[in-house]
């Protein structure tokens, strides 16, 4: 649950969301963000906007109305956009919640994978961390796709394929994540469909796993080496995977 210290710094930095009941921030959440020099930055200074000219400048401002819900037993918060902007791009574009990166059932923002949110919270939530971390650039990148239909940061495939692209694109996954990807791939599939599906060999040449009629490394590598890094784990006796 968040802290007081947690309240007193969203009084400070975003005043117009408020504790407006147990375990639940409401509001609008005005934000800046800066894309300079390949670095993305939260409500940067004005000098620094000012001078910033490289050819990967990217500024947005904007206002969401959001509501921070932390429901009894969770390990995390959720978030939604409850002003209907969001909802009003997806029926501009023809788009469906899911393609929106919300989750279908209600609606909450898919800020980050469930690994992610593990791997940034390990030491202890923070709301600053949630808020300038994992809120803010999301909506940020809903409003740059607003405008150019072009998500920021790419995507990830929905369901079992997405949680192994995720495990598959880090450059130095420790035990923790991979467990973490373990944990949530019996968590879509059971543990006897996650089971059967790494005793399978794989090989970049075999047909990819999403069914494209591609070859592996032509369409999903990623896929190929999250499988051999659980593979390897398992191979290990790694508790997390194998208890």
């Amino acid at each position: 649950m968040w802290t007081l210290n947690d309240l007193n710094w969203l009084a400070e930095y975003y005043p117009d969301l408020k504790d407006v009941k147990s375990r639940e921030i409401e509001g609008n959440l005005h934000f800046r963000m800066l894309r300079t020099g390949g670095q993305y930055l939260v409500n940067p200074p004005e000098e620094l906007i000012l001078s910033t000219t490289p050819a990967d400048y990217l500024l947005i401002s904007d206002t969401y109305k959001i509501r921070i819900t932390w429901t009894a037993g969770e390990p995390y918060p959720s978030a939604h956009e409850i002003g209907g902007k969001l909802t009003k791009t997806a029926k501009r574009l023809g788009k469906s919640l899911l393609d929106m990166h919300q989750y279908e059932q209600n609606g909450a923002l898919c800020l980050a994978a469930t690994m992610d949110m593990e791997r940034t919270f390990r030491s202890g939530f923070k709301l600053d961390v949630f808020v300038e971390e994992l809120l803010i650039p999301y909506l940020f990148a809903q409003s740059h796709y607003d405008k150019t239909q072009i998500w920021l940061w790419g995507e990830l495939s929905h369901g079992y394929l997405g949680l192994l692209e995720w495990l598959g694109r880090q450059e130095q996954p420790d035990d923790r994540d991979i467990g973490s990807t373990y944990k949530s791939l019996t968590g879509q599939l059971g543990k006897g469909g996650a089971n059967k599906l790494l005793a399978q060999r794989w090989r970049g040449h075999y047909q990819c796993l999403c069914q494209s009629g591609k070859k592996t490394r032509d369409c999903h590598p990623e896929v190929q080496n999250a499988i051999s890094l659980l593979r390897d784990a398992i191979s290990r006796g790694l508790k997390l995977l194998s208890g």
